[in-house]
């Protein structure tokens, strides 16, 4: 029933070690114009995305801010039947429906807090109070009745253990017995 494909990219988009992000926010925006071509595209951001270090084994780099995040996000994607939050303008969570297979697809930013904006990978795994709030009560709980609903992280689901921001919101949603969830996370790793 799906008519229109999704592109979903899950996050970590990013070079390896540069100096400016400048061509390389170019080139990013100019493969999803591409990709646009076979589908809607929607991004879920990534602990690495516009995040990058100068060179390897140090820390001095860029992380640019959520609103900046957004903003290179909102430009390069699907926007036509996407709802932000409003009274969240920086932010990169957001939600669409897929109303003839009665699928919502609530898109997390897993990494909205950042720790330091002069430092390469200055992310850290977060789901802020704000954007959670939001995502159960107008995203979740304000589903259509017998709507799927599909959440992509880019975060793990259970990598770091019921304290992750990430976890609790997928706690969260299972509890809700009203739809059925589908969950799509990011890659799986352990720091042992």
């Amino acid at each position: 029933n799906i008519k229109t494909p999704k592109i979903v990219f899950g996050g970590d988009i990013i070079p390896s070690f540069v100096d400016d992000m400048t061509p390389f926010i170019k080139q990013y925006e100019g493969q999803c114009e591409y990709l646009k071509g076979f589908g809607r595209v929607y991004p879920a951001r990534g602990n690495h995305d516009f995040t990058f270090k100068y060179a390897p084994g140090k820390p001095e780099g860029v992380t640019y801010d959520n609103a900046s995040t957004s903003d290179i996000f909102r430009r390069s994607m699907t926007l036509d039947n996407v709802v932000h939050n409003a009274a969240d303008p920086g932010s990169s969570y957001y939600y669409f429906d897929e109303k003839k297979s009665k699928i919502r697809y609530v898109i997390l930013d897993s990494s909205d807090y950042i720790k330091d904006t002069s430092r390469g990978f200055g992310i850290v795994d977060s789901i802020s109070i704000e954007q959670r709030r939001w995502i159960f009560r107008k995203a979740i709980l304000g589903a259509p009745k017998k709507y799927s609903i599909l959440i992509v992280s880019h975060a793990p689901q259970f990598a770091y253990g019921a304290d992750s921001p990430t976890e609790q919101v997928m706690q969260g949603l299972s509890a809700l017995s009203t739809h059925s969830p589908i969950i799509l996370d990011g890659e799986e790793y352990r720091f042992d």
